[in-house]
């Protein structure tokens, strides 16, 4: 899973001004070997073993994501394990910061490629991962340190294709359905109903079917966001910098782009889309890409174009 800016003001606290109420010092700014036993000091016990071969390798945090109930935060790091952090609601009346420690970790095997938080309660954290080779898992924390597999999604495939990757996960805005980004492709299913068959939405046409041209929106979906405001939108972002707008009911793509095709030519830089987010009125994208120094300000639902590159 690239790394990647995701959208991580809490939807369960607003302010007029912002202040710093908790953090994880530099716990996770360390070494793999470093962290782990940081975390020993930290919670007395022996955290979850990583897989990340090099122990030495610089840990940091790859994904972060609040759960819709706004109580927990996940994280997906470098050292293969997958964090739960409580939201510190002590530390909201206080002057002094406090120390966000893990609430629950989960050790993968191998690297994760997505993860999608579909927590609606306050008791624990549940959350949806893609790791590669085996299917999709859905995993519970809970605050006395466990962790529990509690469902699992069998990997989609599409006719004539091998083992199917999730390159990236959302939910709808209704949190109904699940989306998986896959390689020129987006699958959409109905956890409820494990049995019945997902719906594919394509990005581009197959390589060998007529019609197909590299200028389409090409490549892995890297990212997914649910429109705010009209249940059956999404968003779609892909590695060959193709911005896309899908809608679950027809089926098919609304509006397709590319942003090296954007006629303004606000010298945007990158190398493929790893993060969309909506504004809350579901007008405008905001999209970050792979070796880019800026974010890109879209409007693809009326104007298709892009409004403006606000460069760092």
């Amino acid at each position: 899973m690239d790394e990647q800016v995701d959208q991580v003001s809490s939807p369960a606290v607003s302010h007029s001004f912002a202040r710093l109420v908790a953090h994880t010092r530099d716990v996770y700014c360390r070494s793999v070997a470093e962290t782990t036993k940081v975390e020993i000091l930290l919670n007395g016990q022996k955290p979850p073993h990583s897989s990340q071969p090099n122990k030495w390798a610089t840990n940091h945090f790859i994904s972060l994501q609040w759960t819709s109930s706004g109580a927990f935060l996940l994280s997906a790091n470098a050292d293969n394990i997958l964090r739960t952090f409580a939201f510190p609601t002590d530390n909201l009346m206080s002057k002094s910061c406090g120390f966000l420690r893990p609430m629950a970790a989960h050790p993968f095997p191998q690297n994760m490629y997505a993860i999608a938080a579909c927590s609606w309660t306050e008791d624990h954290a549940t959350a949806v991962v893609s790791v590669a080779d085996i299917p999709l898992q859905l995993i519970d924390f809970y605050p006395d340190g466990s962790t529990k597999i509690v469902g699992s999604f069998v990997m989609w495939r599409l006719p004539g294709e091998d083992l199917l990757k999730a390159y990236s996960l959302a939910w709808d805005s209704d949190r109904n359905y699940l989306i998986a980004g896959l390689k020129s492709c987006v699958a959409i299913a109905d956890p409820a109903d494990p049995q019945a068959k997902p719906t594919y939405i394509r990005t581009c046409p197959m390589r060998k079917a007529r019609g197909y041209s590299p200028s389409v929106v090409h490549g892995l979906v890297h990212a997914l966001s649910s429109c705010p405001t009209e249940r059956n939108v999404f968003a779609i972002g892909t590695t060959g910098r193709g911005l896309a707008l899908a809608d679950r009911r027809q089926r098919d793509l609304a509006t397709a782009v590319k942003v090296v095709d954007d006629p303004l030519n606000w010298g945007i830089t990158g190398n493929g889309i790893t993060s969309i987010n909506w504004d809350s009125h579901g007008q405008y994208l905001l999209v970050s890409e792979r070796h880019s120094d800026g974010i890109q300000l879209w409007d693809l639902r009326y104007q298709g174009r892009c409004l403006a590159y606000l460069q760092g």
